[in-house]
């Protein structure tokens, strides 16, 4: 962290447009960690530098809309996370289309954060669309399709839950 500090430092004086990015990978500690206060805090310094810069990088906008969505689904304000995620989305698909592998980890996070607050079965929609574009990226041996398998298979099971559910509501 020190060194990616230091080459932060020097990228603001020799080169102002990398400044942003080196400033955002330094979340990613915070993240392995699962602090979501420091990952908030990080993402919101990423932001200001990306602002000062006048950076016009896209994906590193996505991906702090992206970063900024977890951390604040982990404090737990769902709304505004599935709103960042739901800008990261857009921000993707409109720089890669909607067969690329950063696309993809966007579906899962929308569909993440639409779990959460409430609708599993729209989750397991976008869970199906992100599963179909690994598996058309990266074949059924792959760990990206395994792990869009295995959130189908959560969102399927709370999905079934959620209709029981209403079904039970509504013979009452």
């Amino acid at each position: 962290m020190d060194h990616l500090r230091e080459w932060q430092e020097h990228a603001t004086q020799f080169a102002p447009k990398r400044s942003p990015r080196l400033t955002w990978l330094q979340i990613y500690p915070s993240v392995h960690r699962r602090q979501p206060r420091e990952i908030q805090r990080s993402v919101e310094r990423a932001f200001a530098e990306y602002k000062r810069q006048g950076c016009d990088d896209d994906a590193l906008l996505a991906s702090l809309y992206n970063d900024h969505a977890y951390a604040l689904h982990d404090l737990g304000d769902m709304k505004r996370a599935l709103g960042l995620a739901e800008k990261a989305l857009a921000i993707r698909r409109r720089l890669f289309g909607d067969r690329h592998p950063d696309t993809a980890n966007s579906l899962n996070n929308v569909a993440f954060q639409v779990n959460a607050i409430g609708n599993p079965g729209f989750a397991l929609e976008l869970a199906e669309q992100a599963l179909a574009i690994r598996r058309e990226l990266f074949g059924e041996c792959h760990p990206d399709t395994a792990t869009s398998l295995n959130n189908i298979a959560g969102y399927t099971s709370l999905k079934f839950l959620f209709e029981k559910a209403n079904i039970i509501l509504s013979i009452s």
